[in-house]
């Protein structure tokens, strides 16, 4: 049984299920980006926001280095963007109004 999900009723359910994993632009982004591969794939996505939070991961620009860098304190952040996109999957760059930009890591 499928129910159609607004962005709201996604941010809502990441926000009283998983609220410390994901920004609020950043779910934003995730919300747009699973409607697109709704689209793609041409069937209806199951909402799971464990299955989610295995499969994505918000990074500040640091901990992207830390964590995928060759040398975090040299490694422009550009350019381990890219090399995310070649060897691990999709990266997502969130861009935060007040905040320090964000980046989504599809992990799996």
């Amino acid at each position: 049984m499928y129910q159609n999900v607004t962005e709201s009723t996604f941010i809502r359910t990441f926000q009283e299920f998983r609220p410390a994993n994901f920004s609020i632009p950043a779910l934003r982004m995730l919300f747009d980006y699973l409607e697109d591969l709704e689209g793609d794939l041409g069937e209806p996505l199951e909402l799971d926001p464990v299955a989610i939070c295995c499969d994505w991961a918000e990074y500040t620009a640091a901990e992207l280095l830390r964590e995928y860098g060759d040398d975090p304190d040299d490694d422009p952040v550009e350019q381990v963007v890219e090399n995310i996109r070649e060897d691990v999957g999709d990266v997502l760059e969130v861009r935060h109004a007040e905040d320090e930009d964000t980046y989504l890591v599809r992990t799996c």
